[in-house]
């Protein structure tokens, strides 16, 4: 069944909740907890653990549970291997490391390799951060509910995940800037087309209505580590191929690689030969939605903690335990966990893990109630100046000039993220207003309405014309084979 009743209150309050995130300062200067300098590295020790011990000390002995964490699987074996012949021999000339090796404590790594190569995973996490919210916003406001259903449950749930990928997507760009880099934001590669690959993921996602296929991918974009090899149980094996289940890694993998390159890059040249990046480009905010903060990142010890907030506020903690984390509040669910509910029509309950599943309270979903569209809408699919050509062009050009007012916000004026809240007010109000206009191509019975068209506009864009590529920034490296 498909309905043409007013989208749910969860979609509609969407862009008053976003508002709630508030700027609450630049940091200048933070006093930073230096790693012990004193305290050589033991060879032979293991990457997480020696490397944690180090961090932990910094801590004062806090967050060991956030920082001791077992190391990623299924990175390593050919990443990214052929596509970066010239820093390759360099750094083999000097040390016999390459970006994309395994690091450890006895690891050489030249400096300006190794920073150029923290640029670019950096990049490539903001990427990822990023093109999962078209996907997980337009499920979003696809889905119709009265409010008090079993829909406004997840609409409420997709709806505060999106919010938290945004926070998600502050952090590592405050990390990049921190460690020297400028995040690119506006520019042509920047914004996925849909259907695509995710990067590091290595299966496609597309902008399409809230499905149970939909779902499946969600939990699969945000798994934890110890579904590297397998999907867990309940995932039948339709959705799986659906999915394009294959040897990708794990958004985990990545942050515990750029953790262990900027580590030793820290150990060995100094905090401050890595950390050069201007303070007063950082971003801090607070959401009173969902009861989280961003903070400034200056030094090594903020950046982990950061990083490794993001990660178990999307994977979990650790392989048993599925809660989100220090960034979540007490007692959320990881992002893996809320869409796994989602998925299952089962909600998790103590002692449940990501191995396990949700063994709780069964929480049926009605798939169909749906406003339905044709997935990765483009204005090209219809005439040159029709009224559905017009409003995804429309959709298209404001969802560029958000791009814009981030990418000025991370490079330099921070001041300006109020001015993407209004962006994402006028983008919410004209996608729920979009899925309720038909698509002539269909008939009127079938209720087949417009969805929104998620693509960069180049005449809209401020950098764009003069973008000729960012020299530490080569092709994507594939990952996971």
């Amino acid at each position: 069944m498909r309905s043409t009743q007013p989208a749910s209150s969860a979609v509609v309050l969407f862009a008053q909740q976003v508002a709630t995130i508030t700027l609450v300062g630049v940091v200048a200067s933070v006093a930073a907890a230096s790693l012990d300098s004193n305290t050589p590295p033991q060879k032979g020790m293991h990457l997480n653990s020696d490397i944690g011990n180090h961090i932990y000390r910094a801590f004062g002995g806090e967050n060991s549970e956030v920082l001791l964490r077992p190391p990623a699987k299924g990175v390593y074996p050919g990443w990214d291997r052929g596509m970066w012949s010239s820093v390759s021999i360099s750094s083999r000339n000097h040390s016999g490391w390459a970006p994309g090796d395994p690091i450890d404590n006895s690891t050489k790594i030249p400096l300006g390799v190794g920073l150029n190569y923290l640029h670019q995973m950096l990049q490539m996490a903001i990427e990822v951060e990023h093109s999962v919210i078209p996907p997980y916003l337009t499920a979003l406001y696809s889905i119709i509910s009265d409010g008090t259903d079993h829909e406004a449950w997840v609409a409420g749930t997709v709806r505060d995940v999106v919010i938290e990928e945004m926070l998600h997507m502050t952090i590592a760009c405050n990390v990049l800037n921190a460690v020297g880099g400028a995040p690119y934001i506006d520019r042509p590669d920047f914004v996925p087309n849909y259907p695509m690959v995710l990067p590091v993921l290595n299966f496609s996602v597309g902008i399409e209505p809230f499905s149970i296929t939909q779902a499946y991918k969600f939990r699969l974009i945000e798994r934890p580590t110890a579904n590297d090899t397998y999907d867990g149980p309940g995932v039948s094996a339709g959705h799986a191929a659906v999915a394009g289940k294959s040897a990708g890694s794990t958004i985990t993998a990545v942050y515990d690689y750029i953790v262990a390159l900027m580590t030793q890059l820290s150990i060995q040249h100094g905090e401050a030969s890595v950390f050069t990046g201007n303070p007063k480009h950082q971003v801090a905010l607070s959401s009173a939605t969902v009861g989280e903060s961003v903070t400034a990142v200056v030094n090594l010890t903020g950046a982990i903690q950061a990083l490794y907030d993001v990660v178990e506020q999307g994977a979990g903690v650790n392989d048993n335990n599925v809660t989100a984390g220090p960034l979540g509040l007490k007692g959320d669910m990881s992002h893996f966990a809320r869409f796994e509910e989602i998925y299952m029509g089962r909600m998790y309950q103590k002692n449940d893990t990501a191995d396990s599943g949700p063994s709780g309270a069964a929480q049926p979903i009605n798939w169909t109630n749906i406003y339905d569209f044709q997935a990765n809408p483009d204005p090209a699919n219809y005439p040159v100046g029709s009224s559905e050509a017009i409003e995804l062009t429309w959709f298209a050009n404001n969802y560029t000039d958000l791009l814009v007012e981030l990418h000025d916000t991370f490079n330099g004026a921070p001041s300006k993220y109020f001015d993407t809240l209004a962006k994402m007010y006028q983008l919410n109000d004209r996608a729920v207003a979009l899925m309720q206009v038909p698509d002539t191509r269909f008939p009127a019975a079938a209720q087949v309405f417009l969805g929104p068209n998620w693509n960069w506009v180049a005449s809209r864009s401020k950098y764009g014309k003069a973008w000729k590529g960012y020299s530490p920034m080569p092709p994507r490296p594939t990952w996971g084979g």
